[in-house]
């Protein structure tokens, strides 16, 4: 059970002098700093916060018994109330005299029952005759023993919490509120696809749309942010803030690589689920507006034709479920071996990116699909001009000697044609092909020029 608990102290706990008959303790919950006031403050006043800087030892005049005690932000004024009237001001401002002031209650016959700091020189004081509006404070995440003289830090422990709520979407709610939790979200996204199939679906839709809302959210501030900077300051308004990443935006890639990508490799899981999971997850990004990323198609293609599913692979792809990209029609390319309809289908995508025919060509080229690239120069008509150069280039880089062949052969074809003669002007660059070609089939396999 000892493993099981999630919350816990701290390791390094703030030490201060505990309280006693000659010590006082106060605590400023707004800046987190312990007050340790020995004897009204004559013999000392010791502050201690949640780091270095914001210690700070003094001494001041013991004027009677300490009610309250607060530093401004920043630990520029100090506050200090020994009476129901009026509260006490000391000048911390460095480079500045430690000059001292008091401030009275303006409200006749009240009693000033406490104080709040609202900037380094602005103070509200509470009283008895009047009731002020405050915002809410979450309690701070603190224990105090002012008779030990400790101050620890409660700390949540995020994986013991897993299994202590079972509504997955609450569970969610709550890990995306704390700090240093992006692997154990990660890893309780995992667990619920481990779960198995039946009735998980609607669990993992909402999931997804709780991790994609903060997601968006965070594209929107970095947009903001983005497109402030490029316009520059307008007068009179604030600097803006580059917007914090927490660890609570969990994006494409990390749900890629931690989550998404070792499903859909795991052994004895449904494709059927697989395929479902993954749409989706593509189905919240598009909810919220966020451009899906093509790895994400990507591992959706693989999957299909892992599972020999063409037929929804060219459903989805006739109804754009899955959004056209250049490097998704590199991935169709790939599979015209195995898919004969993916050669078309991804040259209709790029057409419909309005790639640049010679564009579509270097892609084809890329992909060493240079009969496929030949097929596509004629059907645009535009093999009169293209250079033959590039694609014998590229048929020699195959390595494959009938392949280059054919190449060869379809260029001379081209230049009887236009020229009346096969052979390749000077301008085209051609001679060390023509010299390969000699080595691999004979001069006599050339082709010669047509008579009449």
């Amino acid at each position: 059970m000892s493993e099981e608990h999630y919350l816990e102290l701290c390791e390094s706990p703030v030490q201060f002098e505990n309280a006693s008959s000659v010590n006082n303790v106060f605590f400023d919950e707004a800046n987190k700093q312990v007050f340790a006031v020995r004897s009204g403050g004559a013999t000392g006043v010791v502050v201690k916060g949640p780091d270095d800087k914001s210690s700070v030892a003094f001494r001041m005049d013991d004027k009677g018994e300490v009610k309250c005690i607060k530093f401004s932000i920043g630990n520029k004024i100090l506050a200090v109330q020994r009476t129901s009237k009026s509260v006490d001001f000391i000048n911390f401002i460095p480079d500045y005299p430690h000059t001292e002031f008091t401030q009275e209650c303006k409200t006749k016959n009240a009693s000033v029952l406490g104080f709040c700091w609202t900037n380094w020189n602005e103070i509200v004081f509470i009283t008895d005759q009047g009731i002020l509006f405050l915002m809410e404070r979450l309690q701070p995440d603190i224990i105090i023993s002012a008779s030990e003289g400790y101050l620890w830090y409660l700390q949540v422990k995020l994986p013991p919490t897993v299994n202590l709520l079972q509504d997955k979407g609450k569970l969610m709610d709550f890990l995306l509120r704390r700090r240093d939790c992006k692997m154990v979200i990660l890893s309780v996204c995992s667990q619920i696809l481990e779960g198995g199939e039946k009735g998980s679906l609607p669990v993992v839709a909402t999931v997804f749309d709780k991790l994609n809302q903060v997601y968006k959210e965070y594209l929107e501030a970095e947009q903001t942010y983005t497109l402030a900077m490029e316009s520059g300051p307008s007068r009179g308004s604030a600097a803006q803030k580059r917007p914090v990443r927490t660890q609570a935006v969990i994006d494409q890639s990390d749900m890629y690589t931690h989550v998404l990508s070792a499903f859909t490799e795991r052994k004895g899981v449904s494709h059927k689920f697989v395929i479902a999971v993954l749409m989706e997850y593509i189905r919240s990004l598009n909810q919220f507006q966020i451009t899906v990323q093509h790895y994400l198609y990507e591992l959706v293609i693989k999957t299909l034709v892992q599972h020999n599913l063409f037929y929804m692979l060219h459903q989805f792809l006739q109804y754009h479920v899955l959004s056209d990209s250049k490097p998704l029609a590199c991935l169709l390319l790939s599979l015209e071996s195995t898919y004969p309809p993916a050669h078309q289908l991804s040259l209709d995508m790029l057409k419909r990116l309005s790639t640049a025919n010679d564009e579509i060509v270097e892609v084809l080229l890329s992909k060493q699909q240079v009969l496929g690239a030949l097929r596509f120069i004629r059907s645009v008509g535009g093999h009169d001009n293209v250079s033959a150069r590039k694609f014998l280039d590229a048929a020699r880089q195959t390595g494959d000697h009938m392949l280059f062949y054919t190449v060869f052969r379809s260029f001379q074809q081209r230049n009887q044609r236009l020229r009346g003669s096969p052979g390749f002007n000077p301008g085209e660059h051609c001679e060390e092909h023509v010299v390969h070609f000699k080595q691999l089939f004979g001069e006599q396999a050339l082709m010669k020029p047509a008579t009449v």
